[in-house]
């Protein structure tokens, strides 16, 4: 085996643009539609009337992002199916977050999550606390988000990664910036579809290269990547079955349930119904978009085991992050094929990346600007909001550079920075939530 010499096709480039266009006119239609966000309320919130359907597959979109399709991938590529667990980790996280913060937070109407914080605590710096977690751990995972398709172009391209990086940070804070919430969901829509026939890309004709499903399944199962049970105790091993559904699954209530991004999508449904209805739809949707994400790293693992090569190895591609894409350009070089995944790719990293702009403009404008400048007109408030959006945009962007210089897989990177944010945050509104007597004072017992 030698190193691919396939280049992109001007299909691929197409597919591409088209990609990047039609989630820009998003922001277009909607700046020019409706309300045509002349207030703060629309832009952050669509006056509180988002469907149920289009919010669902946003919700789902934001989570399942260019992280998770080249990072699941190349996990199940290396470390085997014991991943494939966090399918089920959603699922209850799902129905935990459905039957408890969707009822705490939807009757409040808060368009800030953090206000719940200074509700309950009766205290300010609780709420600044919770702003400032948020608020790193956003920027950090919207830079891995926009790093993950940069690392992939590069690969399979040889695209420079600033011009990666560059045009999803700006395209996303283009339509976020424009069309606000409403932009960001059904953008999100679109670009579902995209991720989906990418991942079928993958999967169909790498099957077919090996000579279907049921080969691809007895490969894996020879080389030892069928584990899914492993009930090992050891908290440094890097999967098992403990660590992957009881912490994934806390994870994923931090996201569902207290994530900015999330609340800012189930708290502006029309009815408390409705947000327990988004939630419920989330996991079947889940379960089929990581599935085939997971399906699409066993695939490639069978085909470069049946002719006993691994492209890390031998030193064709630079980090595992760069499997998938690879495979892509080395078999699949068929015009329009590889457009259409690495199109899958962008589509993942704008729809976190807007949303995250969007739920870092919301917060920061309740919890820091509000307060002081709530007295403004209410167009000069769209504004400030408007230009938060470019403001994290310009940060994420930046931040995406440094990540390039760390090591480790996108999803290793994207589940450390989740994992020490998530953490502080869920049990700051599980705190709140179950212990009545808990507040934000410290108190020495007497006669100290």
């Amino acid at each position: 085996m030698t190193p691919t010499d396939n280049k992109f096709h001007w299909a691929d480039y197409v597919i591409l643009v088209a990609v990047l266009v039609a989630s820009a006119a998003t922001g277009i239609y909607y700046s020019l539609s409706g309300g045509k966000q002349k207030t703060n309320h629309e832009f952050l919130t669509a006056d509180r009337k988002l469907k149920v359907a289009p919010v669902a597959v946003s919700l789902l979109v934001s989570l399942c992002s260019a992280i998770s399709i080249l990072g699941a991938s190349a996990e199940m590529y290396y470390q085997g199916t014991q991943y494939y667990l966090f399918t089920y980790s959603l699922g209850l996280a799902a129905i935990v977050a459905s039957v408890t913060f969707v009822p705490l937070l939807y009757p409040l109407r808060l368009t800030s999550v953090n206000e719940y914080l200074e509700l309950r605590y009766k205290s300010k710096s609780v709420r600044i606390l919770g702003f400032v977690i948020l608020l790193i751990y956003t920027v950090l995972i919207m830079s891995v988000a926009i790093y993950a398709p940069a690392t992939a172009l590069e690969a399979v391209t040889g695209l420079p990664l600033w011009a990666t990086i560059l045009s999803v940070g700006l395209v996303s804070t283009f339509y976020t910036a424009l069309g606000g919430i409403k932009a960001v969901v059904w953008a999100d829509v679109l670009q579902s579809l995209v991720m989906i026939g990418g991942i079928l890309a993958i999967i169909i004709q790498g099957s077919l290269k090996v000579g279907g499903l049921e080969e691809v399944w007895n490969i894996n199962d020879e080389g030892g990547r069928l584990d899914f049970f492993d009930f090992n105790p050891d908290p440094t091993k890097r999967h098992t079955f403990w660590a992957i559904i009881v912490g994934g699954t806390l994870q994923l209530v931090a996201f569902y349930g207290v994530n900015q991004a999330s609340t800012q999508r189930y708290c502006n449904v029309e009815t408390g119904a409705k947000a327990k209805l988004v939630m419920i739809l989330n996991p079947p949707l889940w379960f089929i978009m990581y599935s085939l994400i997971c399906l699409a790293g066993v695939v490639v693992y069978a085909y470069y085991a049946s002719i006993n090569c691994d492209p890390l190895k031998a030193k064709y591609i630079k980090n595992a992050n760069q499997i998938i894409p690879y495979f892509l350009m080395d078999q699949l070089s068929y015009p329009g094929v590889p457009g259409l995944f690495i199109a899958c790719i962008l589509s993942g990293a704008l729809s976190t990346v807007s949303s995250a702009q969007s739920a870092l403009a919301a917060v920061t404008w309740e919890d820091v600007f509000k307060p002081k400048l709530n007295h403004i007109a209410e167009r000069k408030k769209t504004w400030i909001s408007k230009g938060l959006v470019i403001f994290f945009g310009a940060l994420c962007i930046g931040f995406a550079f440094l990540t390039s210089q760390l090591g480790g897989t996108v999803m290793q990177l994207g589940l450390s920075f989740q994992g020490a944010a998530n953490g502080p945050l869920l049990g700051m509104f599980l705190l709140g939530a179950l212990v009545p007597f808990a507040n934000w004072l410290v108190r020495k017992p007497l006669g100290t």
